[in-house]
């Protein structure tokens, strides 16, 4: 209620209100009619035309046509409106307010009668004010979602929050809860209103008196009128601005923007980086302060020296900025000489490179006491490591070159042309992991040369003329650029004939597979590209993102996961791509264009009586490449599907209105229909000729629908790409579908965040029952650090995201396999999580039938597992559905269309070649210079002479096996007395490393077995094994018991073995064990002899074998060939996506 101090303001105010209105009334009935007053003699002798004035459609008063706003849409008596009642109606159609509901068209004319009269008021100089008292009471609750810890700072009593208030998990803060508050105020609110839109209109009205007194005045401009509101309150200037005076204020204005904007740039960054500049200062002063000054020298003191008065001023300055900022006082960035975040880490380099000076010094002085050459040349000679080498090359340089070293001993660095041929080998295989600065300074301090910071012309010349065999594979390819500020870019492409020719030349098994392969021309070959960053993965550069090309054959899809199979065959860099007119788009049809001018499918030799022919058979990528390529509009665009020309998004409302139209959750792929090759083509041509035609907002909406970007420039406007890569030969890829931010580390989250709802176990309890159980990884994982701490590591709580799981896709593979033995023996058979974990089995099921396709082939079993799992998915969790779901689906179609099953997992390993080691030493090559071709013409030799480094480390298996520091065929010969044998106790088939002791499944119902030896005769190889029965089987589980004395002899090929995903601790005890010797011949078939071919058909045989000799216990222990039974233990394995 108000008081009545303020009642009586208000009827003060009306009533002065009232008494301007009825003088206004009284003065405009005194004047003369202005019709009246205007009628001349003259005048009258010529009438007025009657369209000259007309009446207002709000007012209902008349007035001259050409003083009011003609609407010529309307009716002639709603034609016409006067600027005061246009003026009300448009601040009421801004605010929402439809008068015409409001009001009756009598009470409507009244209305705009008496804003216009309170207009007239304001024009003939009557003050125009108006002033609100308002009174408000609140009562309501408020709240806010903090962890514990935030309450406990304020004093709650957090195990009564705990028990009572409600919890939300954050993705940062975990388990937080909502307090909710009961707020009560009773305020009274004093507002001055439409004060600024008073203000402007009283200097309108004093310009108009102005300009009455003044006609030659110019109008001043309206906005200038509240540029200094601090000048207004001292008083009005009466009186339009000069020229001279706008041009002031406008420069004025404009400096104080400046100022503030480098105010807020300069705080900011001391801000970020006044700590990291007070730790400079600090080391730069203890390293100064424990040095004698008058042995440094002068060039050095006087750096250090320097570098301190800077970094203490700049200091000063930027607390003072930061004190300014805190207390709401602005600051001032003129009075500090850096304005910016580069300013201040140029002064920080400079103190670090000061700090460095004086450390460097202190070490020379140190060795140079005590240290003698003999003694430093014998420490750099045990100095291998590539680091190490490079800090004694830093140190030791000034010391080095005070020694005047003979002519002699400086020439010692040899020219590599002159190198013997294992020693140019050795240098390849150093360009191919190090710089060839780095090179040379090892080469320098481990012969005791001179070490300069720059290698020698002959050092530069000799590695040119190393890498020029594998640089002569590349060319460059030109892309034009988006604008002319830019030149066009160049990026560097294989000529790819000559880079098989090379890798054949210096990978002998290679060339091996190529000519093995010449009967089944074309070869059909598999290309992919993909974007990978260098650096530091927390803070990644984007100048160090490269998209990288690869190549693979068909015939290598044993080994496809493995980044031996994949060739580099090109490089552009984000930077290029950003600056090319159309993208990667564009880059991926000029390279499909290259590849179409250089003929590739037509027979030519990589070696010497080998001739191939290649075919594209497939273009495999991830979906961000995929996307880039085909100019698709994404995921999270409306159509999400590339290839579906009735798929929308889940969020989309579309699907629910037609039949035509099915969304990303729909289970049957057979219900959407694909887009074809000739008429998506036609279509995007046709929808380009008409593009200029249409307005933005036509363009969206067509690219919206259509799910594609309409351009000139990409791969759809060029004949030789769709021709050769065309939409049917796209495949997705299966690794970032399920395991990279795909459907399985969706789910997995999803499933663990239930348990913890339902039971309160949360990853901890997990890790645990893993822990007892004793699951340890496969023989193979071991070896390759997957120990038990990797497999904790998977259950790393700040992994589990809200809806993604961020651990790799290799450490979500195992993670599956260790949820579906727990899926299956707990959470199953509860019934608050039997739906979710029905749902995660069925997903389980879909990666078994995925992991063996390429052999099985079965398209329709895993479209069945994937409509199941879909079923499954749409009851547990109907709201969490992905674009990744329906991408799924397409990849039975897609394998059987193609005829091969790539993946990603190969490239993704190839990428560390570039992020581990060239992103780094080839940074300083991302210019401009030539359009950026300086850095795929460095790069791109390099990744092929690691390619090729690896490839005769670790070769391709010509027979599909390949035995590994095996016994030769004489040692067997004159051991065993078995002719034309092999044996060794390790072996590499497809994907698999095995060795003794290794466990082995094989088939549908996983038989199993324990390897022992390896043996290869006439290009087939025999395991020997200890077979198990199979005692129980389930889905994730099998259990198997120790056979003795039967022979049994696998069907399929070696590609189809593989490991178990995790298997328990074994208890074996070597007491119990019992040494079986092989006497002759006819004790060969009771061997437990485990024949695996290189063909599909092979069924259920006996080995069989010629004469043997008796193999002596003492050879037999010599050869490591005594083989042993096993004690009857119970092997319980987790068979999943290994």
């Amino acid at each position: 209620m108000a008081t009545p101090a303020e009642d009586t303001l208000a009827r003060e105010i009306e009533a002065d209100m009232d008494r301007h209105v009825e003088e206004a009334k009284a003065a405009s009935a005194l004047e003369p009619p202005a019709d009246a007053a205007a009628a001349t003699p003259a005048d009258a002798a010529v009438d007025t035309p009657a369209h000259d004035t007309a009446t207002c459609a709000k007012c209902k008063t008349e007035g001259k046509v050409d003083e009011m706003i003609s609407r010529p849409s309307f009716r002639v008596e709603l034609r016409h409106i006067c600027r005061p009642c246009n003026a009300v109606a448009t601040q009421f159609q801004r605010k929402g307010v439809q008068l015409t509901e409001l009001l009756s068209e009598e009470s409507m004319v009244a209305f705009f009668s008496e804003c216009a009269l309170e207009k007239k008021n304001a024009e003939d100089g009557r003050l125009l004010f108006s002033r609100e008292v308002r009174r408000e009471k609140r009562d309501g609750y408020a709240g806010e979602w903090q962890p514990l810890t935030y309450w406990e700072l304020k004093g709650y009593d957090t195990e009564r929050i705990k028990a009572t208030c409600p919890m939300e998990e954050h993705s940062a803060l975990g388990e937080t809860y909502k307090v909710s508050i009961h707020t009560e105020s009773d305020e009274t609110l004093h507002a001055q209103a439409e004060q600024r839109i008073t203000q402007m209109e009283s200097d309108a009205q004093q310009r108009r008196l102005a300009a009455a007194s003044a006609p030659g005045v110019p109008a001043l401009e309206l906005e200038e009128a509240m540029e200094a509101p601090a000048a207004a309150s001292k008083g009005k200037r009466k009186g339009p601005l000069t020229e001279e005076e706008k041009q002031e204020r406008k420069r004025l204005k404009t400096l104080a923007k400046q100022r503030e904007t480098e105010r807020k740039v300069a705080t900011a960054a001391a801000a970020k980086l006044l700590p990291s500049l007070k730790t400079c200062l600090e080391k730069l002063e203890t390293k100064l302060g424990g040095l004698d000054h008058d042995t440094l020298p002068p060039a050095t003191l006087e750096q250090a020296v320097n570098a301190v008065e800077v970094l203490t001023e700049t200091i000063a300055g930027a607390t003072k900025l930061l004190n300014a900022a805190a207390t709401g006082k602005a600051g001032d960035a003129v009075d500090v000489d850096w304005k910016k975040e580069k300013d201040l880490q140029s002064r920080m380099k400079d103190g670090h490179a000061a700090h460095k000076a004086l450390v460097d010094f202190a070490r020379i002085d140190l060795m140079a006491l005590g240290c003698c050459s003999k003694d430093y040349n014998s420490v750099a000679h045990r100095c291998w490591n590539y680091v190490r080498c490079r800090q004694i090359v830093r140190l030791n340089m000034e010391r080095l070159e005070k020694e005047k070293m003979s002519k002699a001993k400086c020439d010692a660095v040899a020219d590599a042309a002159c190198y013997p041929p294992a020693k140019r080998q050795k240098i390849l295989s150093a360009l191919a992991r190090w710089s060839g600065r780095s090179i040379h300074g090892m080469q320098s301090v481990l012969k005791g040369t001179k070490a300069d910071r720059r290698p020698s012309g002959a050092a530069v010349r000799a590695m040119a003329r190393t890498l020029a065999p594998a640089r002569a594979c590349f060319k460059l390819l030109v892309a034009p650029a988006k604008t002319a500020d830019h030149p066009p870019q160049q990026f560097c492409v294989a000529d790819v004939k000559r880079l098989l020719q090379y890798v054949a030349h210096e990978c002998p098994c290679f060339q091996t597979f190529l000519s093995s392969s010449q009967g089944h021309l074309p070869l059909r070959v598999v290309l992919s590209h993909d974007e990978t960053t260098g650096g530091n993965v927390l803070a990644t550069d984007p100048r160090q993102k490269a998209t990288i090309f690869y190549l693979t054959f068909v015939g290598l899809q044993s080994i496809h996961e493995s980044p031996r199979a994949w060739i580099p065959l090109g490089v552009c860099s984000h930077e290029q791509v950003s600056r090319i007119q159309g993208g990667l788009s564009k880059v991926h049809s000029l390279f499909f264009e290259d590849w179409h001018q250089q003929n590739l499918g037509q027979r030519f030799e990589v070696a010497p009586g080998v001739q191939v022919m290649l075919e594209i058979a497939a273009f495999c990528a991830d979906m961000d490449a995929q996307r880039a390529a085909l100019e698709a509009k994404g995921s999270a665009g409306l159509r999400p599907c590339a290839f579906c020309m009735n798929c929308v998004s889940a969020y989309s409302d579309a699907a629910s209105q037609t039949d035509a139209l099915h969304s990303i959750a729909e289970k049957d792929i057979r219900k959407f229909k694909q887009h074809t090759q000739r008429g998506l083509q036609a279509w995007m041509r046709s929808a380009w000729q008409k593009w200029p035609t249409m307005t933005a907002k036509e363009q969206d909406t067509v690219s919206k629908c259509l799910g594609y970007r309409v351009t000139g420039d990409g791969m759809w406007q060029s004949e030789a790409c769709c021709a050769m890569v065309p939409l049917h030969k796209c495949i997705n890829d299966s690794m970032h579908v399920y395991f990279s931010n795909g459907v399985a580390s969706l789910e997995l989250c999803l499933l663990v965040a239930a348990v913890k709802k339902e039971t309160n176990k949360d990853v901890s309890d997990m890790l645990a029952a893993v822990q007892e159980s004793g699951w340890q990884r496969s023989g193979m994982a071991k070896r390759g650090a997957q120990n038990k701490w990797w497999t904790k590591r998977l259950f790393t709580p700040s992994f589990f995201g809200a809806s993604m799981y961020k651990g790799s896709a290799k450490q979500t593979q195992a993670l599956i396999s260790l949820l579906r033995w727990l899926a299956e023996g707990v959470w199953v058979h509860q019934p608050q999580l039997r739906v979710a974990a029905e749902s995660f089995l069925k997903l389980c099921v879909c990666l078994d039938v995925l992991k063996s396709i390429s052999q099985t082939r079965a398209f329709d079993e895993l479209a069945a597992a994937q409509r199941d799992h879909m079923e499954a998915f749409q009851r547990a969790w109907p709201d969490f559905f992905r674009p990744k779901h329906h991408h799924a689906l397409h990849l039975g179609m897609q394998y059987a269309e193609t005829d091969c099953f790539p993946n990603c997992w190969g490239t993704e390993s190839k990428h560390r070649e570039y992020k581990d080691t060239f992103a780094r030493i080839l940074q300083h090559r991302l210019t401009q210079t030539r359009g950026g071709a300086a850095f795929g013409e460095s790069l791109m030799p390099r990744l092929l002479n690691r390619h090729v480094e690896m490839l005769n480390q670790n070769p391709i298996a010509p027979h599909g096996f390949l035995l590994l520091k095996q016994f030769t065929s004489e040692e067997v010969l004159r051991v065993v007395g078995m002719a034309h044998c092999e044996m060794s106790s390790q072996c590499r088939v497809a994907m698999l490393e095995l060795k003794d002791g290794d466990l082995l499944l094989r088939n549908h119902a996983y038989n199993a077995g324990r390897c022992h030896f390896f043996l290869s005769k006439n290009n087939e190889l025999y395991i020997y094994v200890t077979m198990f029965e199979l005692k129980n089987r389930s889905a994730a589980l099998r259990s198997f018991q120790v056979k003795f004395g039967h022979a049994s002899i696998l069907s399929k090929a070696a590609r189809a073995a593989s490991g178990p995903a995790f298997t328990p601790e074994m208890l074996e005890s070597e007491e119990t064990f019992e040494r079986y010797k092989v006497l002759n011949s006819k004790d060969w078939d009771d061997w437990n002899c485990l024949m695996l071919r290189n063909r599909a058909d092979a069924e259920w045989t006996t080995g069989s074998t010629g004469s043997t000799e008796q193999l002596t216990e003492q050879n037999g222990r010599k050869k490591g060939l005594i083989m042993n039974h096993l004690m009857l233990v119970m092997l319980v394995m987790l068979c999943g996506c290994f």
